[in-house]
């Protein structure tokens, strides 16, 4: 599972202002989430992909995106217990 690491890639990112390293980030997690179906997540990242340079925004979004994560993760280790 490589989410842990294209979130982490991408936080880091954001807390460096790295925008160019965040949009990077971002695409790379759009396609990958989008591929599994996991389309709130593949949304989110599509937009924080377009406004990488807008502050605001992207800190809405990047706290977006760990939240719709952490639900993801949620999700899976239950799914894994059954």
């Amino acid at each position: 599972n490589e989410y842990p690491k294209y979130i982490e890639e991408l936080v880091s990112a954001f807390d460096e202002a790295d925008f160019m390293a965040l949009k990077k980030a971002a695409h790379k997690l759009k396609g990958s989430a989008l591929n599994l179906e996991f389309v709130k997540l593949g949304s989110i990242s599509l937009d924080l992909e377009g406004v990488t340079d807008n502050l605001e925004q992207s800190t809405r979004l990047v706290e977006a995106l760990k939240d719709e994560w952490t639900l993801i993760e949620k999700l899976l280790t239950a799914n894994e217990s059954n």
